[in-house]
């Protein structure tokens, strides 16, 4: 069980306009609390290609993860994710983010 969540649009104050998507997969299989489970968190980013008139989000960054655990193990392994995404984002993208 689990599926995927938008986090929310990543909005630059200078063009106020969704240029990326923060996107959180969890998956578990079967029933058991403490089994399986994968965690994949992306940052797809708006891009489009003049030469084919192609517009799609594409994966700039992304970090996964798999293991074995109860609901509470793997929301910390999910936490542990999303603060390396606002970490390294943070790093490179400071000047945008001021």
């Amino acid at each position: 069980t689990g599926g995927a969540a938008v986090l929310g649009p990543i909005l630059p104050r200078r063009t106020r306009r969704s240029t990326a998507l923060a996107l959180c997969d969890t998956r578990r299989a079967g029933s058991d609390d403490r089994g399986p489970f994968s965690i994949s968190v992306s940052l797809l980013k708006h891009v489009y290609d003049e030469a084919t008139d192609l517009s799609l989000y594409a994966a700039t960054w992304s970090s996964s993860t798999v293991g074995f655990g109860g609901d509470d193990f793997i929301l910390n392994r999910l936490s542990r994710q999303l603060d390396q995404f606002l970490v390294e984002y943070l790093r490179v993208n400071a000047e945008a983010c001021e």
